[in-house]
């Protein structure tokens, strides 16, 4: 399965129905803020944009600079994106992302709590904590270096210009792509993350869900009260289920004809997925050196889903955190 294609839409093709932030264009990462905050992005000749850079390293190649206004007031904060690589828009082992802050006025600072590593933002999404100008920013975002895994970090802006990290309890997504969604509707904001579950590299995928704790500054694994939520992973980890068989028996209606991507493919919402992870070959197969090790492996992964989808179906009737969750309750 080709999750690059996917991700960006696969959270709503089968999540609950939540407050969605709203994306945004003009930066090199996908970008999402909630409605109550007005954004712009800025040209790199603008003002707060020298502001921001100036708290970076000399040698960063990329910029990006987004303007907020605080809800209910006119007073604004900056974020800014820096990249330190070997050729701008090229972000790999040979690039590190730094991210700066300016409140209205504030000093521009450096955001704390970036984890070590290489790479660039790929995802950054903001939420305000209340709709007037007591709120503080919440500013969550992905950093990685290649296409699969990514770490997420978040951090808190005050008026006061005060810059606080959110941790996110080490928190990792696949691709680089996270959600923030008030899936439960308290005006706090999850963080949705997706985590490999076939244990095939591009295989399906499951979700992980972590609460906002303003008294602690944390993102904390907290299913109890998203439980709406994960009955519709449920159902949709019944389709794959269902589907399977359907097309290990009549491949050729699921072939994928677009001529990229999965060979074998599926609709459900409207999102289409790859099935390839779970689908065997016959024994005459050519185009894999190991026939029967190959479809081993296929099979492995297609248990790997049942055992989750049970799990998480005894979880929602009152049983313990699925295996899968690696939670401790």
């Amino acid at each position: 399965m080709i999750l690059a294609g996917v991700l960006s839409i696969g959270l709503a093709g089968y999540a609950v129905a939540g407050a969605d932030l709203e994306e945004y264009h003009g930066v090199p990462f996908t970008l999402a803020a909630h409605d109550w905050l007005d954004l712009e992005v800025l040209p790199t000749t603008a003002q707060p944009s020298y502001r921001l850079a100036a708290v970076m390293p000399p040698q960063i190649t990329d910029l990006a600079v987004i303007e907020l206004e605080w809800p209910g007031s006119d007073e604004k904060c900056n974020i800014g994106v820096g990249i330190e690589g070997l050729t701008p828009g090229q972000y790999g082992s040979a690039s590190r992302a730094f991210l700066a802050v300016a409140p209205t006025g504030n000093d521009a600072e450096l955001v704390p709590g970036m984890r070590e590593g290489t790479g660039g933002v790929t995802r950054m999404c903001i939420w305000p904590t209340a709709k007037d100008q007591s709120a503080d920013l919440v500013v969550v975002y992905s950093v990685a270096s290649n296409m699969q895994d990514a770490a997420v970090m978040a951090f808190k802006v005050s008026r006061s210009g005060a810059v606080t990290e959110v941790s996110t309890s080490n928190a990792n997504t696949l691709f680089g792509w996270f959600d923030v969604r008030d899936v439960n509707r308290d005006d706090s904001y999850e963080l949705i993350t997706s985590r490999n579950l076939d244990g095939m590299w591009g295989g399906f995928f499951y979700h992980s869900v972590r609460s906002f704790d303003p008294a602690l500054n944390v993102y904390a694994a907290r299913p109890e009260g998203c439980e709406d939520y994960f009955r519709q992973e449920l159902a949709w980890l019944d389709w794959v289920i269902q589907t399977q068989p359907l097309i290990q028996q009549d491949p050729g209606k699921y072939l994928n004809e677009t001529g990229s991507g999965p060979a074998y493919m599926a609709v459900y919402n409207g999102v289409a997925y790859g099935f390839d992870s779970i689908i065997e070959v016959p024994l005459t197969f050519t185009g894999v050196g190991d026939v029967r090790e190959f479809n081993r492996q296929r099979r492995e992964s297609f248990q790997l889903i049942k055992d989750y989808h049970d799990e998480l179906e005894a979880w929602l009737n009152g049983g313990s955190y699925p295996a899968t969750w690696k939670l401790a309750r």
